[in-house]
Protein backbone atom coordinates (compact mmCIF):
# COMPACT_ATOMS: atom_id res chain seq x y z
CA UNK A 1 0.00 0.00 0.00
CA UNK A 2 3.08 2.62 1.07
CA UNK A 3 6.55 2.50 0.09
CA UNK A 4 9.51 4.33 -0.20
CA UNK A 5 8.41 6.25 -3.73
CA UNK A 6 4.86 8.14 -1.56
CA UNK A 7 7.00 9.63 0.94
CA UNK A 8 10.05 10.87 -1.65
CA UNK A 9 6.92 11.91 -3.62
CA UNK A 10 5.60 13.90 -0.82
CA UNK A 11 9.07 15.37 -0.08
CA UNK A 12 9.19 16.85 -3.11
CA UNK A 13 5.38 18.72 -3.45
CA UNK A 14 6.59 19.80 0.05
CA UNK A 15 10.00 21.34 -1.56
CA UNK A 16 7.45 22.76 -4.07
CA UNK A 17 5.49 24.82 -1.49
CA UNK A 18 2.73 21.93 -0.62
CA UNK A 19 1.11 22.80 2.46
CA UNK A 20 -0.02 19.73 4.60
CA UNK A 21 -2.57 20.63 8.00
CA UNK A 22 -3.00 18.66 10.74
CA UNK A 23 -6.19 17.12 11.30
CA UNK A 24 -7.44 17.15 7.64
CA UNK A 25 -8.07 14.07 6.26
CA UNK A 26 -6.09 14.04 2.67
CA UNK A 27 -8.40 11.58 0.39
CA UNK A 28 -6.22 12.17 -2.84
CA UNK A 29 -2.43 11.31 -1.23
CA UNK A 30 -2.47 6.94 -1.43
CA UNK A 31 -5.56 6.01 -3.28
CA UNK A 32 -8.43 4.83 -1.86
CA UNK A 33 -7.32 5.62 1.58
CA UNK A 34 -7.32 8.32 4.05
CA UNK A 35 -4.30 9.77 5.72
CA UNK A 36 -4.13 12.02 8.94
CA UNK A 37 -1.73 14.42 10.06
CA UNK A 38 -1.05 15.19 13.55
CA UNK A 39 1.77 17.44 15.44
CA UNK A 40 4.69 15.87 17.31
CA UNK A 41 7.46 17.24 18.90
CA UNK A 42 10.40 15.44 17.68
CA UNK A 43 14.18 15.85 18.44
CA UNK A 44 12.95 19.66 20.04
CA UNK A 45 11.41 20.43 16.88
CA UNK A 46 7.61 20.47 16.22
CA UNK A 47 6.74 18.23 13.19
CA UNK A 48 3.36 17.02 11.50
CA UNK A 49 3.93 13.31 11.66
CA UNK A 50 1.55 11.18 8.72
CA UNK A 51 -0.69 8.58 10.49
CA UNK A 52 -2.07 5.67 8.28
CA UNK A 53 -4.98 3.82 7.94
CA UNK A 54 -5.01 0.33 8.83
CA UNK A 55 -6.37 -2.19 6.10
CA UNK A 56 -9.90 -1.35 5.94
CA UNK A 57 -8.93 2.61 5.60
CA UNK A 58 -9.47 3.59 9.42
CA UNK A 59 -7.40 5.85 10.30
CA UNK A 60 -5.71 5.22 14.06
CA UNK A 61 -8.12 8.17 15.47
CA UNK A 62 -11.05 6.32 15.02
CA UNK A 63 -11.54 3.94 17.55
CA UNK A 64 -12.15 1.11 15.51
CA UNK A 65 -9.20 0.93 14.18
CA UNK A 66 -6.90 -2.00 14.38
CA UNK A 67 -4.83 -1.30 17.38
CA UNK A 68 -1.52 -1.75 16.08
CA UNK A 69 -2.07 1.10 13.84
CA UNK A 70 -2.49 3.11 17.12
CA UNK A 71 1.09 2.55 18.14
CA UNK A 72 1.54 5.75 15.54
CA UNK A 73 -0.29 8.26 17.64
CA UNK A 74 1.79 7.13 20.67
CA UNK A 75 4.15 10.10 21.70
CA UNK A 76 0.99 12.48 20.51
CA UNK A 77 -0.71 15.01 22.68
CA UNK A 78 -3.74 16.17 22.15
CA UNK A 79 -4.68 19.42 20.97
Amino acid sequence: MYGFGFFMLKIEEIKSGKKFEQGIEYMNIIEGYPIIMKYFVEMNREVLRVLLPDERGILPTRPECDECYKTQLDGIEES
